[in-house]
C-alpha cells in the first residue's frame, strides 16, 4: 500500500508541473515553478509537525476535515485562474 501511495504523488508531482507549463507563458515559468516548488517544500516540511498537533486536538479523522475547507480552496483557485486554453507555443522544444 505505501508503494501506491509514493506512485500516485509521483505522479501528483509530474501533473502539477505539466499543468504549470501549460498554462504559464515563457516568461513566468520560472516565477511559476519557484512558487509550486515552495509549496512542495513548505507541505513537507509543515505537514508532520501540523499532523501532530491536530491529532491529539481532533483525532485522526480530524485531519481529514481540514482538508475540506483547503480542497474547497485550491478548486475556487484554480477554476478562477486556470484559463480554458493552453498558452500557445511553436513546434517541440
Amino acid at each position: 500500500m505505501v508503494g501506491a501511495r509514493g506512485i500516485g504523488a509521483a505522479f501528483l508531482m509530474t501533473l502539477a508541473m505539466a499543468l504549470m507549463r501549460q498554462n504559464t507563458n515563457d516568461a513566468r515559468v520560472g516565477r511559476a515553478m519557484v512558487l509550486l516548488s515552495t509549496m512542495s517544500a513548505l507541505g513537507t516540511a509543515l505537514g508532520p509537525s501540523l499532523g501532530g498537533v491536530l491529532i491529539p486536538l481532533a483525532g485522526w479523522r480530524g485531519i481529514f476535515w481540514v482538508q475540506v475547507p483547503l480542497a474547497a480552496l485550491a478548486l475556487v483557485l484554480a477554476l478562477s485562474m486556470l484559463s480554458g486554453d493552453p498558452v500557445r507555443r511553436g513546434p517541440c522544444r
